[in-house]
């Protein structure tokens, strides 16, 4: 069922609309959602990517032993360690994702980089071969959802204009 419409009324095409029409669209309401996505992802990139620049550039060395392991069902286990300082001190922490490499083994001793003013906060085995897996994928995430939003604004939909012709030919007509 849909809305009446009065004889002659004639829908205006999507490039002639406003930006407040666009918005009051379902394209336009997933272009919105999907811009506030993009600054979400890259807020969350940023912090851990300054995060994680601090703690290789003022972090100081100490070694961990793994005293737990959680499992994550969908994700890469997650080790706990005991990290024994230089000073002879010790604290307990839970190594982030992509911050460990190799699965983590109850037992495992590791040499890591942790922060003084925040021992319990990120902890960074010093063996990690690569340990910007996770900004990368951020930036990809908010290069194919950006790029999908600017399509969907300027067309109304993310289906090309020279598809949107074959699409409705394959439909047959509508009854």
């Amino acid at each position: 069922m849909g809305r009446r419409r009065e004889p002659g009324f004639q829908a205006r095409p999507w490039s002639e609309l406003s930006v407040r029409h666009r918005l009051s669209t379902a394209p336009g309401e997933l272009a919105l959602l999907g811009a506030l996505l993009v600054v979400v992802i890259g807020v969350a990139t940023v912090d851990d990517f300054v995060r994680l620049r601090d703690i290789q550039q003022h972090g100081v060395p100490a070694t961990a032993v793994v005293v737990d392991v959680r499992d994550f069902s969908k994700s890469p286990d997650r080790p706990i360690v005991r990290v024994n300082t230089a000073d002879g001190g010790s604290f307990s922490a839970e190594v982030g994702w992509q911050r460990w490499e190799g699965g983590p083994v109850v037992g495992d001793t590791r040499p890591v980089l942790y922060l003084p003013a925040d021992p319990e906060g990120t902890v960074v085995d010093r063996t990690l071969s690569y340990a910007h897996t996770t900004h990368v994928l951020g930036l990809v995430a908010m290069a194919v959802i950006g790029w999908g939003d600017v399509v969907l604004w300027r067309n109304g939909t993310l289906v090309p204009r020279h598809r949107r012709g074959l699409l409705s030919r394959r439909q047959g007509p509508r009854a």
